[in-house]
C-alpha cells in the first residue's frame, strides 16, 4: 500500500508543526505533490496527517478512493489520519459510505491538528 502513487487530482502538501497536511483541490495551500510520489513517501517523517477538504468543491469517487487509500497507509504505519473541512455534500458522502466511522472528521484544520497533537498546557 505504501507504494501506491498519489492520484492525478490536484493535491498539495504542507507541514504544520510536523504534521502533514494534504490539501485537495486547485486552490489548496502547499507544494504540489508529484503524481509519481507514493502516499507513504508524501508524508514521510510526519507525526500524523490531515486531509484538508476545504478546496474540494465536488464529491468524486477519486476523492473517496484517495481517503480510503490514505487510511490504509496510515493504519499500516500506525500513524493517525484526520480529515477536516468537508462541506455539506462531502460530509454527506463520507457518512453515506461510513468513512466518518474510520477516522475523526473536523470542521476546522486547527481542530484536526489539535486532535493529533493537543496544544501544550
Amino acid at each position: 500500500m505504501g507504494g501506491q502513487t498519489v492520484s492525478r487530482m490536484a493535491m498539495r502538501l504542507r507541514r504544520v508543526g510536523g504534521i502533514a497536511v494534504i490539501g485537495l483541490g486547485p486552490n489548496a495551500a502547499g507544494e504540489i505533490i508529484p503524481p509519481d510520489v507514493g502516499l507513504a513517501r508524501a508524508w514521510e517523517g510526519s507525526r500524523g496527517a490531515v486531509i484538508d477538504l476545504a478546496g474540494c468543491d465536488l464529491v468524486s469517487s477519486e476523492i473517496i478512493g484517495f481517503i480510503v487509500r490514505a487510511q490504509q497507509v496510515m493504519s499500516k504505519s500506525q500513524n493517525r489520519l484526520r480529515v477536516c473541512c468537508p462541506d455539506g455534500p462531502m460530509r454527506e458522502a463520507l457518512t453515506l459510505v461510513s468513512l466518518d466511522r474510520l477516522f475523526p472528521t473536523f470542521g476546522t484544520l486547527d481542530g484536526a491538528l489539535d486532535d493529533i497533537e493537543p496544544p501544550a498546557k
